[in-house]
């Protein structure tokens, strides 16, 4: 079922606010406009994808950075299943999740700790110190002291253990996100 989404926008053209009201479908935690109606100008240089996209960025934002498909696609629709308007990326590796970080900022990465090349812990250490707002999670399947420690001194906020997981101790985490960082 579509959902509407209205705003105003700048429309550097006549310098003025303009009324946009987008027809969206979110499904599967993708984002498709049916329309897009508004200043002929704005709509004319930007794309109705970016107009709707623009508004997702006040939604909650997350990654999930997993190497194991299946893993990363049954913990994203238990997170939706939590979190509906919860907006979704996923990565395999410490590269591509950098580079997403980069392109929009998630308020919180769920992160394994063993990833191909650059490692969870290493990957978290990169993650606090360009955005130290970003609230991340660790994920392993190992209960370890040492696994918790490392984390906990390279940038987690919690650290969750894949086999025994918690989902009120995740919708905590995720609550626990100031609405002012959102």
């Amino acid at each position: 079922m579509p959902k509407g989404i209205f705003s105003t926008l700048n429309d550097p053209f006549s310098n003025s606010q303009c009324p946009l009201y987008a027809s969206v479908i979110i499904s599967r935690n993708r984002l498709q406009v049916i329309r897009a109606v508004g200043c002929h100008s704005l709509l004319e240089s930007r794309k109705p994808v970016e107009i709707a996209l623009e508004k997702g960025r006040n939604m909650l934002r997350a990654l999930i950075v997993d190497e194991y498909r299946f893993f990363r696609e049954t913990f994203k629709t238990r997170l939706l299943d939590h979190f509906p308007s919860m907006f979704i990326h996923e990565a395999i590796n410490g590269k591509e999740a950098m580079e997403k970080i980069k392109r929009m900022p998630p308020h919180l990465v769920f992160l394994d700790i063993c990833l191909p090349g650059l490692n969870g812990l290493q990957l978290a250490q990169g993650i606090k110190k360009d955005f130290p707002n970003i609230r991340i999670a660790m994920l392993t399947s190992y209960d370890l002291a040492e696994y918790r420690e490392a984390a906990s001194k390279d940038g987690a906020d919690r650290f969750f253990v894949k086999d025994s997981l918690d989902w009120k101790e995740v919708e905590e985490f995720i609550q626990s996100i100031p609405k002012c960082d959102r």
